[in-house]
């Protein structure tokens, strides 16, 4: 797996469990492991929270991510790796139809076939 699909592992684990995201502040470097990102005994981590960047664009977000992932490699190189994390970011229903919308506020799909 590759520093930039591990650090994508580690976000969405945080942005989807309330857990991990606990453990990834409790213990950094172990939370990673978890996700596939693996930082040597002799490295620091340091967890940076932050609100997520204003672009949201696809391109804007790979940049984000392919940059991260150049900064944690340098960081392991360097003996100090800083984890950034922004929050969560808002999911656009502007392109879902509502029928989708509906399913997914309610949680639930239901196809019946004595209708």
């Amino acid at each position: 797996m590759t520093t930039r699909d591990a650090y994508t592992q580690v976000l969405l684990k945080s942005w989807s469990d309330d857990e991990f995201n606990a453990r990834l502040d409790a213990d950094p470097k172990g939370a990673a492991a978890e996700a596939g990102l693996a930082i040597p005994d002799n490295v620091s981590v340091t967890v940076v929270r932050h609100e997520a960047p204003s672009d949201s664009s696809d391109e804007a977000q790979d940049a984000i991510v392919d940059q991260q992932a150049a900064l944690i490699d340098q960081g392991i190189a360097k003996g100090a790796v800083e984890l950034h994390v922004p929050e969560s970011p808002a999911i656009d229903g502007a392109d879902l139809t509502s029928g989708e919308l509906q399913a997914t506020a309610a949680g639930v799909c239901c196809s019946c076939c004595c209708g």
